[in-house]
């Protein structure tokens, strides 16, 4: 069995999304989603054949789910 893997790796990845005003179906109120992510990954080479992957991930995804919320 061969298996060959890419010869790249993503170190730093950050991302960013938003939507746009979400309507609540049991008021006039709306909402916004916003999400916000971050990988970061250490790569530790045992040999040349082998590498080690670490790392660290963030999430974050903030709404208000309370209709009656003024903004």
């Amino acid at each position: 069995m061969v298996v060959n893997g890419q010869n790249y790796l993503d170190v730093f990845k950050l991302n960013y999304a938003t939507t746009g005003q979400n309507k609540f179906d049991s008021s006039n109120a709306s909402t916004s989603l916003n999400e916000m992510n971050g990988d970061l990954t250490i790569p530790f080479p045992v040999n040349n054949k082998f590498t080690i992957l670490s790392g660290l991930s963030h999430e974050m995804t903030t709404a208000s789910f309370n209709p009656d919320r003024k903004q």
